[in-house]
């Protein structure tokens, strides 16, 4: 599965012709499906946006003519996402993994569609990396840090099974609101 986002709205990408045969009897026989990118302008999430917005240079901003305002460009960034194309135009798993070949090799890759990369998990807390492992749960359980976060944030850096275990386990509950946190 991936996630690519464009700065048009309705973008579509060529990826294959379809090729067919005609028989005998005058019916056509489809050889190979004929295979493009249909971005839509409902599949990006808000941070999507955002990040098409830094990325995409728009020139030309569209006008309302109702009120002679531009239109953000926000709302001109389409996004495809190929797991559910897979589902809607009925592809083979074999045909999804060609569109998104054709698409990260495509010429306009980088300027006018970008594919959307998981985003690294922001550090918990600023002092997070030198914090001592036995303080971890307590400094998380006084800050009300998300426990999944931290976690993700751990596998993906330090990845130490010490810290995963604790963070896996049963949260304590606190008994005093006033913590002292050394972080």
């Amino acid at each position: 599965m991936a996630r690519f986002i464009a700065k048009y709205a309705k973008y579509r990408h060529g990826v294959r012709t379809g090729r067919f045969m005609v028989l005998n009897d005058g019916q056509r026989q489809e050889l190979s499906k004929e295979l493009f990118a249909k971005f839509e302008v409902q599949v990006p999430t808000p941070d999507e946006k955002e990040i098409g917005m830094k990325v995409f240079q728009f020139h030309g901003l569209p006008e309302d003519r109702d009120t002679n305002e531009h239109v953000s460009p926000r709302n001109r960034i389409s996004g495809l996402d190929t797991e559910d194309a897979q589902r809607e135009f009925d592809w083979t798993d074999e045909e999804r993994e060609i569109v998104e070949s054709v698409l990260r090799n495509s010429y306009a890759f980088g300027d006018e569609f970008i594919e959307i990369t998981a985003l690294p998990a922001p550090v918990p807390w600023p002092t997070y990396d030198t914090t001592p492992v036995e303080k971890i749960l307590d400094i998380e359980v006084a800050i009300g840090a998300d426990l999944e976060e931290i976690a993700r944030y751990e596998a993906e850096n330090q990845n130490r099974e010490a810290v995963l275990a604790i963070l896996s386990g049963p949260v304590p509950e606190v008994e005093d609101d006033s913590v002292l946190i050394e972080a």
